[in-house]
């Protein structure tokens, strides 16, 4: 159903991101699952905020008939955060601030419905977990002593910047160019010199960010705003980057297996702090193998487009957000998740030696080196950081290292760089 949302007043930045979201088959299961459990709707209470976005995406498809946007009102009445109460805001904000409302409400639901809810992990989040969630790591590698610093985090979605990035034309460059391995500043030492004590080393760093999970649903966010001191008029001045970036259909470059797209949110305009957003979704897919999308722009008329005609020079100079469904796995071996990334439940990891410290050993980076694929972390022998009733014992063995652990450093850098020009075998679409 091609069902547009009435602008209240400057409320487009929420139509388009609505659109982008709600038009999103896992995510729409989740919410129509969550309708049936949410104790707030039994109780006859106000719907809470997961209901609110259900009973959006319903009325989206033609299900139920609402009277304007509710989402949009919740939103001036201050639920989705003091920022959206008036005014045009950022899309992408409002899309992750939505995000961030259904799996803190997530809590609430589960517990009143599933006894288990709260295992030996923690609380387990569906939304978190198995529909947005990604794994990310960031390393800070020491070229002198092999040193690896591992911290993990969890966002929702993936964020580029063209500002930082000028010179690339496609979304597969951006990826390549933000994931690959980069000279740390002068201002960033060795995981020892911080974690054991000054002097023990002093080495040049490289950093490097790794995807260890790809979601389910892969939402990419473009930055393409600036801003700039004068020193001559003392103000801020602000831009916005139209460079064509092209992004495809179909993501064949990713490491677990291929993606779809599913929906694309554009901010028209030419500054980042004025304009308009729409958003142009998937909607379905002929006998012939065609793709239909239709752009929403608020209540007006929904054009249907095949990918031909929506993917043009204007859409890829003004992209802002795009969303993509998985759509299989390149091999059924490619395993992930919290059963194969133990790590991932702690706040982060890190390292103080590339030798193996007895009792504090940890496997973080074998799930992903198992699978020898392009885009895991490279197995180094990593080791988490001691409590601080060790750092004595710690400093005393922090030294030069012996010829067997250089050794075992030099393997370890000859499998990363093997696994990094590794190749993923080619698989027919």
């Amino acid at each position: 159903m091609c069902v547009g949302m009435p602008n209240l007043g400057n409320t487009c930045f929420i139509n388009a991101a609505l659109q982008l979201l709600l038009r999103v088959d896992p995510l729409w299961r989740y919410l129509d699952a969550h309708r049936q459990l949410c104790p707030v709707s039994a109780a006859g209470w106000p719907a809470c905020r997961t209901c609110l976005l259900r009973d959006q995406a319903a009325a989206m498809r033609g299900r139920l008939q609402l009277d304007g946007c509710p989402v949009a009102r919740a939103a001036r009445d201050g639920r989705f955060g003091a920022g959206y109460v008036a005014g045009q805001e950022d899309a992408a904000c409002f899309l992750g601030d939505a995000i961030d409302a259904l799996i803190g409400e997530e809590n609430v639901t589960m517990q009143s419905s599933i006894e288990d809810f709260k295992g030996q992990y923690g609380e387990r989040h569906i939304l978190s977990e198995h529909v947005f969630g990604s794994l990310l790591r960031s390393r800070v590698r020491c070229d002198d002593c092999a040193t690896v610093s591992d911290k993990m985090e969890a966002p929702n979605y993936i964020t580029f910047s063209l500002a930082t990035t000028p010179n690339v034309r496609t979304l597969q460059d951006l990826w390549e160019g933000h994931f690959k391995e980069l000279r740390a500043p002068t201002t960033c030492r060795c995981p020892r010199e911080h974690t054991v004590g000054l002097g023990v080393c002093a080495g040049r760093c490289c950093t490097q960010l790794f995807l260890e999970k790809e979601p389910t649903v892969l939402l990419i966010e473009l930055k393409r705003g600036w801003e700039m001191f004068d020193r001559i008029s003392g103000m801020v001045e602000r831009g916005k980057i139209r460079t064509e970036i092209a992004f495809p259909e179909r993501l064949d470059f990713l490491r677990t297996g291929p993606y779809v797209l599913r929906g694309v949110l554009q901010h028209c305009g030419d500054t980042a702090g004025r304009g308009h957003y729409v958003a142009s979704c998937w909607l379905r897919r002929e006998a012939a193998g065609q793709n239909l999308y239709g752009t929403f722009s608020d209540d007006m008329q929904v054009p249907t487009l095949p990918w031909h005609r929506l993917n043009t020079q204007s859409v890829r100079c003004d992209w802002y957000v795009l969303a993509y469904v998985r759509d299989g796995v390149w091999d059924h071996g490619v395993r992930e998740g919290p059963e194969r990334t133990p790590y991932a439940r702690g706040a982060s990891t890190a390292c103080v030696r590339p030798g193996v410290i007895s009792g504090c050993a940890c496997s973080a980076g074998s799930a992903a080196a198992d699978d020898g694929v392009r885009g895991a972390a490279p197995a180094d022998d990593v080791v988490a950081v001691a409590p601080a009733r060790k750092a004595a014992r710690l400093h005393a063995e922090a030294g030069e290292l012996s010829e067997a652990q250089k050794s075992r450093v030099a393997e370890n850098r000859a499998r990363a760089e093997e696994i990094r020009r590794a190749k993923r075998p080619s698989v027919p679409v």
